[in-house]
């Protein structure tokens, strides 16, 4: 018996249970432990081996290493690829064409509207809507109650709604 044959009987159980943690897979580990025995066997033939456990260690390793990249490449493409069909699945943010004008439309409808309000309903809308105050603190600045703030905003709101719901109507 040679002295690779020799090292592959001493060393192939424990070389599997290294590789078997590394690579999650007995058979796998098994696989790779003979390629490792394969390649070293191809080059003991071609040049002298001064240390052929540390060279089948090293080279079993680098198989292993090599194939969990592989591995990892290969997930990220699946990983990629479902994403990316995920994706064309999902409805696009973009509006379609018509719906963008119509939006665009209300907008300006709504603001001329507002632009329309008196001063005071106005304001008091704005900092609600636009710049989230509450209530009471608009009564605070406004110098009125919270009642009036409310009643201010329902107004302004229904002016709003009204304008929109006439352009719905043409």
């Amino acid at each position: 018996m040679g002295e690779i044959e020799r090292l592959f009987d001493e060393q192939r159980h424990l070389l599997t249970r290294h590789l078997t943690r590394l690579v999650s897979s007995r058979e796998l580990a098994t696989d790779l432990v003979q390629e490792a025995f394969a390649r070293l066997l191809g080059m003991v033939g071609k040049q002298q081996v001064a240390y052929p456990r540390s060279l089948l260690y090293r080279t079993a390793i680098n198989l292993a290493i090599d194939h969990l990249r592989t591995r990892k490449t290969e997930t990220h493409s699946l990983a990629d690829a479902s994403m990316l069909e995920a994706a064309l699945e999902v409805a696009s943010p973009t509006p379609a064409a018509d719906r963008a004008l119509s939006a665009k439309q209300q907008l300006q409808i709504v603001a001329s509207a507002i632009d329309q309000l008196p001063p005071r309903t106005r304001q008091a809308f704005l900092l609600h809507r636009v710049h989230g105050y509450s209530y009471a603190q608009i009564a605070t600045q406004l110098g009125i109650s919270e009642s009036a703030v409310e009643k201010l905003i329902t107004r302004a709101l229904k002016q709003c709604w009204h304008a929109v719901n006439l352009l719905d109507l043409d």
